[in-house]
């Protein structure tokens, strides 16, 4: 795959969530920003993608419950999104 940003987030057990802005080529990732707000993420990768006129990325998540009844949040897939 090409160069592109990607918008990825981490829930921790305790229920802290961290989204990571990561900028990726094909042999190599950086992390632009992380940090808890999800609007402020969204804004750097916007503008992150359109300064450097790459492709967006954001993962896709799905709630899945295990044999024991607990539930995880796991990641599906990427949507690619619009930059304008």
């Amino acid at each position: 795959m090409n160069k592109h940003i990607e918008i990825t987030r981490h829930l921790t057990v305790d229920g802290t969530t961290t989204f990571y802005v990561i900028e990726k080529s094909k042999n190599s990732s950086s992390i632009i920003w992380n940090g808890d707000c999800k609007q402020a993420a969204y804004q750097v990768a916007y503008r992150n993608a359109r300064k450097e006129n790459t492709p967006l990325y954001d993962t896709v998540y799905k709630a899945q419950v295990d044999r024991n009844g607990v539930k995880h949040i796991i990641p599906v897939g990427n949507e690619l999104l619009e930059v304008n």
